[in-house]
């Protein structure tokens, strides 16, 4: 493994003892002995690692940890937050000399986008990239007004009134009220929003401003049927009520096993009520835990897994 004079090696935060990174922006994998599925340790020497380009140009490269979970990161904001302190928090991390592919820790520097954006390379290099882009003065003017719709025709603007189907408009109980060229229309009538209207046409709502509302194309000419009047029901997720999260929990308690820990030889070592406490305790994958304690491998991470027999 070649070394540079003046290079300075670091652990890469998150993965010490498997990855380190060095102040010319090079990054290596360290000695390791892997376990394998089959029960066998695997020395692997470390290397200097090749990055790939991302597709903006920035250098990346996929970690792994201990855990078997990847993560690709860029390796300039590894350099950056190994080797630059960073006390004022600043989001982002500028290439001092616009040159993506070089990493060194002395072209590197915390910033905020507007610090980003003053760099006088930055600003050089947005101004040549796209030379046919600067419009003149007067194209500009007359790109903000019709921004603003100043200059819009009343016939162009009528056309965007009335872009979309005629909708019909009903009350709760299916009786018909009006029929309208659009969406917008609708809305300017009944102040009911345009995009509820949409989604009721659409079938997503059932309401929308106190009205129902359907396409004149899809109205077959027969009473509307009757909305249901349901009990809501709160699904567990984003909306979760007391009484879900206690049946979750409980529903969880039920189907948890025991599982014990041995050394590689057999001996004893402890029990945990779960895979999760036994992961946490040993550091090991919860997938591999589970697939030991069916049979699939023999061990992870130097330990053998089983179900506790009730």
């Amino acid at each position: 493994m070649m070394e540079n004079d003046g290079e300075i090696w670091k652990d890469i935060v998150g993965y010490e003892g498997r990855y380190q990174v060095s102040n010319y922006g090079r990054i290596k994998s360290l000695d390791i002995n892997l376990h394998k599925r089959d029960g066998k340790i695997e020395f692997r020497k470390g290397k200097i690692l090749k990055a790939s380009l991302s597709a903006f140009g920035y250098p990346q490269y996929c970690f792994s940890s201990s855990f078997g979970k990847r993560k690709l990161m860029r390796i300039h904001r590894v350099v950056a937050e190994t080797f630059i302190p960073n006390p004022d928090k600043k989001p982002f991390i500028d290439h001092i000399n616009r040159i993506k592919t070089d990493n060194n820790v002395n072209n590197l520097r915390w910033c905020t986008g507007k610090e980003n954006m003053n760099n006088p390379l930055t600003r050089e290099w947005l101004k040549n990239c796209r030379p046919s882009f600067h419009h003149s003065e007067e194209v500009k003017k007359k790109i903000g007004l019709l921004n603003k719709g100043r200059i819009f025709k009343e016939s162009t603007r009528e056309k965007l009134r009335i872009r979309g189907f005629p909708v019909m408009q009903f009350t709760i109980s299916g009786d018909f009220i009006m029929e309208y060229k659009s969406p917008y229309y609708a809305q300017s009538e009944t102040g009911a929003l345009r995009t509820h209207i949409v989604a009721c046409c659409n079938g997503k709502r059932k309401t929308a401003g106190g009205y129902r509302w359907v396409y004149k194309k899809n109205y077959k000419g027969k009473d509307l049927p009757k909305l249901a009047n349901k009990k809501r029901i709160y699904k567990t997720g984003y909306k979760q009520t007391k009484q879900a999260i206690i049946n979750m929990r409980k529903s969880k308690e039920k189907y948890r096993k025991a599982v014990l820990v041995f050394s590689l030889d057999g001996s004893f070592l402890s029990e945990y009520p779960s895979i999760i406490e036994a992961g946490n305790a040993t550091g090991t994958n919860f997938g591999s835990i589970c697939n030991c304690c069916r049979g699939r491998i023999g061990q992870s991470n130097g330990y053998r897994f089983k179900y506790k027999d009730i």
